[in-house]
Formats: structure tokens, sequence, C-alpha cells
């Protein structure tokens, strides 16, 4: 008998246990993320990183002191933009003409990049732009 009272004991104080380690985890939740959520997020992410790395550019952070803003600033002035902001000022970014960006050396890769699509294309018998191509 006194085994049986001891069983119905440590049973008893198992169940407690197990009732209060219930009642003080939290139930966990779980939510499905839309893919548009991720990739915005993402882009939102890139656009930043891609404002920092112009803000660290020499002619940039030239130009900024001419108006009396340090790079420094106006990293701070970016990090604390909200989302759209951000999304906004990339877009604006890159609907300004990229002259000073493209140089010799873009020209260049461009033309290179022409000639071996030519060249490819050549060889496959889709045109007969160069006369050392043989078919």
């Amino acid at each position: 008998m006194c085994l049986s009272r001891f069983f119905q004991k440590t049973a008893l104080l198992l169940i407690m246990l197990m009732s209060f380690q219930t009642i003080v985890a939290p139930l966990a939740s779980a939510a499905l993320v839309e893919t548009a959520t991720m990739v915005s997020a993402q882009e939102v992410d890139a656009s930043r990183a891609r404002l920092a790395t112009l803000l660290a550019r020499e002619d940039i952070g030239a130009a900024l002191q001419g108006h009396g803003v340090t790079a420094e600033e106006a990293l701070l002035r970016v990090n604390s933009l909200t989302d759209q902001e951000v999304m906004k000022l990339a877009q604006n970014i890159d609907s300004l003409p990229a002259a000073a960006d493209f140089g010799v050396g873009g020209l260049v890769g461009a033309l290179v990049f022409i000639f071996l699509v030519l060249l490819f294309t050549d060889l496959l018998g889709l045109t007969d732009v160069y006369p050392f191509v043989n078919k």
C-alpha cells in the first residue's frame, strides 16, 4: 500500500508540473509570408546598400562637402529613410543621366559585347556581317 500511495503522489506532482509548464509556455504562431513581401524587402536592402556605396564614392563625398554635409551625415540620413523613400530615391538615381559612370571603359565593354553578339550570330548563320566567318 505504501508503494501505491507513493505512485499516486508522484503522478499528482507530475500532473501539476506539466499543467504549470503548459500555462507558462507561450503559444507559437506561424503565418505565411508572401513572395512579394520578401522580394520587396530584399529590393529595399539592395537599394540601401547601393545608396551607401554611392555615398562612399570620393566624388560624391566631395560634392556633399561642397554643400556642407559630410558623407557620414548623409549615410545616417539614408539609413533613417522609410522603405518607400529609399525605393523612390533609388529609382530617381536610376533615371538620371549616367554618362559620367559609363566612361571609356564602359564604351569599350559595350563595343566588345556587340562584336561578340554579331560574331556569334554570324557563326550560327543568322546574319552575314563579317566576311571572315565561314558558315
